[in-house]
């Protein structure tokens, strides 16, 4: 695990991950609160050896599941790594995966200790390769002190850093070198008011960079492509 820094108390580390056959890569972002308590958002595959640098940055109290994709993949080690840690999840998470201990639901505006805001961002939904339509329940931060935004599965950003299948696909879907949700989730979609009110309540925040969980990190006019992004699938201005 190679944990990058990306400002003040905020650091990511990026793992394979295979969608259906598509290597779209998975993003940890972890984030360290005022009290030293860190925050594993998006939990990858660790191992005891990967936790010992991270062991040197705070106390891992906090493990979060975004949403109900593929995001739940590692929690079960990562709780076995620190059983200690509360486990935070969406709704709909507990039925899925009955397995799992889930302490707290992300089912509604909050603040990890005032530093790291979170609220769920809805009317997203996204189709399986399976041809099952779902709602994804995304739950989207903020990170005050670095002024970041961290998003999982509402927006993309794949680039020439993706094997050449992801690019294709990609640029199919409308997301390639281009901050945004896909064709599919832009079509799926209906409940377009609940998405429109999400995006505002989230163009509320006064950040600087965009962190997805499957691409490259916007560090450039990242509040503006993210605007356009919502823009193009809204059909109106924000």
């Amino acid at each position: 695990m190679n944990l990058i820094s990306l400002g003040s108390n905020i650091w990511t580390a990026v793992q394979s991950l295979d969608f259906f056959g598509l290597e779209v890569g998975n993003r940890m972002t972890v984030i360290r609160l005022e009290s030293g308590a860190l925050v594993l958002i998006s939990p990858i595959k660790m191992t005891r050896e990967d936790c010992q640098y991270l062991d040197t940055l705070g106390v891992v109290s906090h493990v979060v599941v975004p949403n109900l994709l593929l995001h739940d993949l590692h929690v079960h080690t990562t709780q076995e790594l620190y059983p200690k840690a509360k486990l935070w999840g969406v709704d709909g998470l507990k039925e899925k995966r009955p397995d799992l201990e889930i302490d707290d639901l992300l089912n509604k505006s909050g603040a990890f200790e005032n530093d790291l805001l979170y609220l769920p961002f809805e009317g997203i939904k996204t189709a399986l390769p399976v041809w099952t339509v779902m709602d994804i329940n995304e739950t989207v931060f903020f990170h005050r002190t670095s002024r970041t935004l961290i998003l999982t599965d509402v927006a993309f950003n794949f680039d020439e850093n993706n094997v050449l299948k992801t690019q294709i696909v990609a640029r199919l879907l409308g997301c390639y070198k281009n901050l945004r949700p896909s064709w599919g989730e832009k079509m799926l979609s209906t409940d377009k008011k609940s998405v429109e009110d999400s995006v505002r309540k989230v163009l509320a925040w006064d950040f600087e960079q965009v962190v997805p969980a499957h691409g490259g990190i916007v560090e450039e006019n990242a509040k503006g492509k993210f605007r356009a992004s919502y823009e193009w699938f809204l059909g109106k201005s924000l």
